[in-house]
């Protein structure tokens, strides 16, 4: 199996692996700084892929955690990863699965943790549904100890979940304690990427890193799903889930569980931080307090279930349908109580009356505490309002801004001016949004701030918050005076703006539109030069997703999703097709969608992983990489509906990143060269491949200019990644970037003018167009969420 390319794509995400790697791609069966054998790819995830190894030193088992290459070239990162990993190796527990080493082989740095079998709690709960009521809190007890150990050393987890709890018989250990830290993964940071795993977020996280009380709500939504089989809120975008988790009650837990777990998920779940259990300690309280009142319901039941008749024969009670046994890991309170007790004798029947009594009343006393809850006014269900959020009883209707201010002193005017003749054929349509009208509340004293209109252009802000489908968030406009006009380019269709009212520059999770209007715009315009969309990867929570995006960086829209990562696309000619690879099945395979993200197919199965695809310039054909040819990458080309593929390369060297030149007659990859990769051209027909860099630099990711001439690739010189041009036949080698981040994955406009690139000048990998005129690059996609693999169609 393969680590590099598992997610990242290639280049500095193999490109930079096999730099910093020696050339080497670290695979199953390597050996790290001599020492842990790599014996099988166990996960991956947002931060790398996680190896089972074996220690050679002591023979043990481990788990080897390597980061994607790109975090791996980050040197922040890797001091932090640096800091928190030791950090994390001093939390002595045996609830959490302890860092054990922090090494690097060949200047990549990886992690070796405490290898811990069995299932993780999301397996347990994916195959068994709801856990019994006594296991869920006795599992949350665990966790919730394992917290306490890392609180007390001031570290929290940040990216609590259940793929990090694993269950091994009754032990439950807490994996990546202080890696969700590093990651730096948290939080909704755009209109459109969150970062984290937003079913497990707590509301705070939307607007920063949180404390102890964020990782106490991730234990409150776990402990919900143990029992009810499922989280409170999911479905639609992760920016739909975060303002559920911020603005609705959880759906009511199951009917007929234990009385004392619905006040400790309800404290957990508060949306202020607060209102919840401030400490572990103080759920781990709660929770040993809940599981004694178990475990006496259940001595009492059992013991009410043998009560003897007046005759001494025994009284067989019907069971409480919903009765659960105790925690596994706890003794049993009544463990020889039947042995040690006579049956005969008149005491003994006096002790069992005296015990039947007992039940009956605990029974009473049950349904009584059940009625009482049926009372809304002591119900343990109930949920403290939001500050800010209107209640029923506050006159706010859904019209209103929950910031506070009421929708009658709110009443914007949405105009749509459309150009005199319409929309012409061939160019942009431009819509010009005018919102007039409005009453803007006067600024308090001292205070210079006005109040804020943001506009969205096909994406519902408030729409996210409810059932349905999910909306896409668009691209946020922002008009900073009461009275002003915007223009924006659209494409033909239906098309709806929306409007929200705020106190500043950012828009609450609270907001709700004041204003729509809905609106269609004829025209067909031309798809060609900055006009043509871009398709791109990019990280959302842990996994990758698939994104298109004009090249102003208008209305980004998510285009895949799932418990699996697509990564690598790749548009036909004619854009009306996105090929991409994605480990749907389990390896990665070549799979292929139409441009709107639907009519997902299957193009190449097996037990090969398949890499990088590429469409031929006649949209017949598409070139690939795989190690179907014993384990080594190389060149295939297959029919574009899948079918089968013909081998180009051979030979000992990996190859990657296969790219058409115009005319469909060659193929321009990278090849390993020693401890270098250089860039080689092959016939489409066949024939050896041949040679085109050379030197010390290390180039990778090439990409044919539509008019054949030049050849645009990443390359690292000069302790930097760079993007760089050279003819085709090796000739004029010219730098065309010069930051010191990483520069990688470079795609052509159609009309040959501009490059989009990926680029780490901002602190993440984002997207950027370059314009070849020497005029500096735009970023094109916001957030902090790694972007990365952008792609122009042809034509």
């Amino acid at each position: 199996m393969e680590t590099d390319h598992s997610h990242a794509g290639e280049g500095p995400l193999a490109g930079r692996w096999l730099a910093v790697s020696g050339g080497v791609m670290v695979t199953q069966g390597d050996i790290l700084s001599g020492r842990y054998l790599l014996a099988e790819q166990v996960g991956a995830g947002g931060m790398g892929t996680v190896f089972r190894a074996v220690d050679l030193r002591t023979g043990g088992e481990v788990a080897v955690k390597i980061p994607h290459p790109f975090l791996a070239g980050d040197k922040v990162f890797v001091e932090r990863l640096r800091r928190e990993a030791q950090a994390a190796a001093a939390l002595h527990s045996p609830r959490i699965a302890r860092v054990t080493d922090f090494a690097e082989h060949q200047g990549t740095p990886y992690l070796v943790m405490e290898y811990v079998p069995g299932l993780t709690l999301a397996e347990r709960i994916e195959r068994d549904g709801p856990l019994p009521p006594a296991e869920a809190l006795h599992i949350t007890l665990e966790v919730a100890r394992a917290l306490d150990a890392a609180h007390q050393r001031g570290i929290t987890h940040r990216d609590l979940k259940p793929q990090n709890i694993r269950l091994d018989g009754d032990d439950v250990k807490v994996l990546d304690f202080g890696i969700a830290r590093i990651e730096g993964f948290s939080g909704l940071t755009s209109a459109s990427t969150l970062i984290g795993s937003p079913e497990y977020l707590a509301p705070e996280r939307a607007e920063g890193p949180g404390d102890i009380r964020a990782d106490l709500y991730s234990l409150g939504v776990i402990l919900y799903q143990m029992l009810s089989g499922k989280v409170p809120f999911d479905g639609g975008t992760p920016f739909t889930i975060m303002r559920r988790h911020a603005s609705e009650a959880p759906p009511p837990l199951p009917p007929g569980l234990p009385q004392p777990v619905y006040p400790i998920v309800d404290r957990c779940l508060a949306k202020r931080p607060e209102d919840r259990f401030q400490t572990p300690r103080e759920l781990i309280a709660a929770l040993q307090e809940a599981l004694q009142h178990l475990e006496e319901e259940r001595v009492t039941r059992r013991l009410a279930a043998r009560a003897p008749a007046a005759d001494g024969r025994t009284l067989d009670l019907p069971r409480p349908p919903h009765s659960e046994p105790a925690a596994q890991s706890e003794p049993r309170a009544d463990e020889g109580m039947e042995r040690r007790v006579p049956s005969a004798t008149r005491a003994s029947r006096r002790v069992w009356v005296a015990a039947a009594a007992v039940a009956v009343l605990a029974l009473v006393l049950v349904a009584l505490a059940v009625l009482l809850r049926r009372d809304g006014a002591t119900s343990p269900r109930a949920f403290s309002p939001v500050p800010g959020q209107p209640t029923p009883s506050s006159g706010q209707g859904a019209g209103s801004d929950r910031s506070g201010t009421s929708a009658a002193a709110v009443s914007p005017v949405v105009t749509l001016v459309f150009p005199v003749d319409g929309a012409s054929v061939g160019s942009p349509v431009r819509v010009e949004v005018r919102v007039t009208g409005t009453t803007l509340k006067a600024p308090a004293e001292g205070d210079s701030s006005a109040r804020h209109l943001h506009y969205f252009i096909d994406a519902d802000p408030a729409a996210v918050m409810g059932p349905g489908e999910p909306v896409p968030v668009g691209r946020q406009n922002i008009i900073h005076t009461p009275e002003t006009s915007q223009t924006v380019d659209l494409p033909p269709g239906e098309h709806t703006v929306w409007v929200v009212l705020t106190d500043n520059n950012h828009v609450p999770l609270s907001a709700v539109p004041v204003a729509r209007a809905r609106f269609t715009v004829t025209g067909t315009p031309a798809r060609t030069g900055d006009q043509a969309p871009i398709v791109y990867q990019s990280l959302v929570g842990s996994r990758w997703r698939l994104f298109v995006v004009d090249a102003a960086g208008r209305s980004p829209r998510q285009l895949s999703g799932g418990n699996f990562d697509d990564i690598q696309p790749a548009w036909s000619p004619d854009g009306s097709q996105i090929a991409f690879v994605s480990n749907r099945d389990g390896a990665f395979h070549l799979f292929a969608m139409n441009a709107d993200g639907s009519n997902v197919r299957q193009l190449t199965r097996g037990n090969a992983q398949e890499r990088s695809p590429a469409w031929s310039p006649d949209g017949r054909l598409i070139a690939f990489v795989s190690n179907r040819d014993g384990g080594r990458n190389h060149l295939f080309v297959m029919p574009a509906e899948g079918g089968e593929a013909r081998q180009l390369t051979r030979g000992a060297a990996n190859v990657g990143a296969p790219a058409w030149s115009p005319d469909g007659t060659q193929l321009v990859f990278h090849q390993e060269v020693g401890n270098l990769t250089q860039l080689f051209v092959v016939d489409t027909a066949g024939g050896e491949p041949r040679q085109i860099t050379s030197g010390s630099m290390r180039a990778i990711n090439p990409t044919w200019s539509p008019d054949g001439r030049r050849i645009a690739f990443a390359a690292f010189r000069d302790n930097a990644w760079n993007i760089f041009l050279v003819n085709s036949d090796g000739a004029g080698l010219t730098q065309v970037t010069t930051t010191g981040e990483v520069n990688d994955f470079p795609a052509w406009s159609p009309d040959g003018r501009q490059l989009v690139f990926a680029s780490g000048r901002e602190g993440q990998q984002q997207i950027f167009v370059l314009a070849l005129d020497g005029s500096a690059p735009r970023r094109i996609t916001e957030g902090l969420a790694h972007s990365l693999h952008p792609a122009w169609p042809r034509r």
